[in-house]
């Protein structure tokens, strides 16, 4: 059940930044999504984790990767990484396959 929840929370997460850098939508703020999203985080941590996941877009809208060498961007990682971290990139993974088919990227 932690799993399913996290993964809505990233997705949500993933959402509201493509929402904001991508669209231009000045109703998405940092603080709604660390509110609405992650209330249980300190703000440094929420910080921390919003610049990875802006970073983390940023890097796949630039390479313009389809989904096979996206799902490799979003494994790779997992090598060398600790069971957490394993759910946190599949999560991710999802989250971002599934913003892809929702087109809410304009890079695909």
């Amino acid at each position: 059940m932690a799993d399913v929840e996290a993964t809505k929370s990233l997705s949500g997460l993933l959402n509201g930044i493509a929402q904001k850098v991508y669209y231009s939508n000045g109703e998405i703020t940092e603080e709604l999504l660390k509110d609405e999203l992650y209330p249980e985080l300190s703000q440094d941590e929420f910080t921390a984790l919003h610049e990875k996941m802006r970073g983390l877009l940023k890097s796949i809208a630039t390479a313009d990767m389809d989904l096979a060498q996206l799902e490799i961007f979003l494994t790779a990682p997992t090598v060398c990484c600790s069971t957490n971290h394993k759910a946190l990139f599949r999560a991710t993974f999802i989250s971002t396959k599934q913003l892809l088919r929702l087109n809410i990227f304009p890079f695909n």
